[in-house]
């Protein structure tokens, strides 16, 4: 009788235990999840057990012990990488990202604390930073130069801005995270599944999987900082609608199209002129995405056609290469200079109205004639660069404003005195009139000369 072969437990075989056990140890292994779960448990309740104690030397303690299994994570993962288990180093180096994110409240707690507190926060940054390098190091991959900076501005944002919200007024600390929040997301890179590449050769199903693990990351520490947000309003309640303007200005410029940008400015004008809010606090947000906007060029993603492939009726995925998914057709989309104009001119506005109009952002009570003439310098020379007649719509406004603000302006009292004041208006805007016509004679004059018929041939011509 013939021996049977054993099974190789150590790859998938047609056997249904085997399959299952690979599948749950080795691909999908929820022990790694299970580990950081029992962790983060046991951190908790060695925290509430050092309640009693020095408050700011109870959070360096357990923030310590979170830090050391972040650094065993990272050393399985190289670990596991090395033996040619990809998938589960992957999964680790998934865990040791989200433990990147302080979630023992250390950098709270040294905020809390004051002066005493700058050494643990700067010694948490200081570890953060090298544990990014050293997952790196880990899965042989390495972040775009673009992505690291936003990695470590918002580690930076971590350590260092709840020693400012806690000691700031509700609106000033709302206004700052917020002015945080919109840099950080203007400083992404457009595509967030690009920005780490691996410094090892990968097939179309690795690169798939790394893109993959690259936006799953990104949303983990989207996550964790969104957490943080909620602990800083509860330690030290702030306007937490700059942060949520902050997001909108930030989907507003990346989503919206130019129609629909303007028209939810517009809205967010009339929302607030509506609510009794300042509308200065908007129009901030809508310069900033304006600006975003006209500086930014918009990709255009397209989604690539994938034959249908034959139906795997397994229960389970078999241990064979997956097909390789296209990639998307990606263009990019330029902002046309009538576009760019048209923004930049309505973020000029909106800033403007945030800064320069009474009420409406920091309460300045009088015109700034030095700012305002700096601003319609700019604006006419935006205008004269970009050909464009939309400086000359908009330059008039800040003059506007100071004559209406000026407390020192003779004002026509009588009806003699508002009768002169009319005749004088009339003569200015009939000869106003008159130059825009002629201007818009001589600049179209192409568009708007007569046409001339033309006469059938006679038939001495024809001849």
């Amino acid at each position: 009788m013939e021996a049977t072969e054993a099974p190789a437990w150590g790859r998938v075989t047609d056997d249904f235990w085997p399959r299952l056990l690979h599948r749950w140890f080795v691909q999908y292994n929820p022990l790694y999840l299970l580990s950081a779960a029992l962790v983060l448990a046991g951190l908790t309740l060695v925290s509430r057990g050092l309640a009693g104690a020095n408050h700011l030397a109870a959070a360096t303690a357990v923030g310590a012990l979170s830090e050391l299994y972040a650094w065993a994570l990272i050393g399985a993962a190289a670990l596991l990488r090395r033996g040619g288990q990809r998938r589960s180093a992957v999964q680790l180096g998934l865990l040791a990202a989200l433990y990147q994110c302080d979630l023992t409240l250390l950098t709270e707690s040294a905020g809390m604390a004051g002066l005493s507190g700058v050494l643990p926060a700067s010694l948490w940054l200081t570890v953060a930073l090298l544990k990014l390098r050293a997952l790196g190091w880990a899965l042989r991959i390495r972040l775009e130069r673009r992505a690291a900076l936003v990695v470590a501005g918002g580690l930076a944002g971590l350590a260092g801005l709840p020693f400012l919200v806690y000691r700031v007024g509700s609106y000033p600390a709302g206004l700052l995270l917020g002015l945080y929040v919109f840099a950080l997301l203007a400083a992404l890179p457009a595509e967030l599944g690009a920005s780490a590449r691996s410094l090892d050769a990968l097939d179309d199903w690795g690169q798939t999987v790394l893109r993959r693990a690259s936006w799953a990351t990104w949303a983990l520490w989207g996550v964790a900082f969104s957490l943080h947000l909620l602990c800083w309003s509860v330690q030290a309640p702030f306007a937490m609608e700059q942060v949520l303007l902050a997001l909108a200005a930030y989907l507003a410029a990346r989503r919206a199209s130019e129609g629909q940008l303007w028209f939810l400015a517009g809205l967010a004008v009339l929302v607030s002129l509506l609510i009794n809010a300042p509308p200065g606090k908007v129009a901030l947000w809508i310069s900033l995405a304006m600006t975003l906007r006209a500086l930014s060029p918009r990709t255009v993603r397209a989604p690539a056609f994938v034959a249908p492939g034959p139906v795997d009726a397994s229960p389970y995925r078999e241990d064979t290469p997956a097909a390789p998914v296209p990639p998307a057709i990606e263009t990019v989309a330029e902002i046309s200079p009538q576009e760019r104009a048209r923004l930049l001119l309505g973020a000029l506005l909106a800033a403007y109205l945030a800064v320069w109009i009474p009420q409406m952002c920091f309460g300045i009570p009088e015109h700034l004639p030095l700012p305002a003439l700096v601003l319609v310098a700019l604006n006419l020379l935006a205008a004269w660069k970009l050909r464009t007649i939309l400086g000359l719509i908009f330059a008039p406004i800040v003059p506007a404003h100071a004559l209406l603000t000026w407390q020192d302006l003779p004002r026509p009292h009588g009806s003699i005195e508002w009768g002169l004041t009319l005749l004088s208006l009339g003569f200015l805007v009939l000869g106003g009139a008159v130059l825009a016509s002629r201007w818009v004679i001589r600049k179209f004059s192409a568009l708007t000369a007569p046409e001339v018929p033309v006469r059938p041939p006679t038939e001495a011509q024809e001849g």
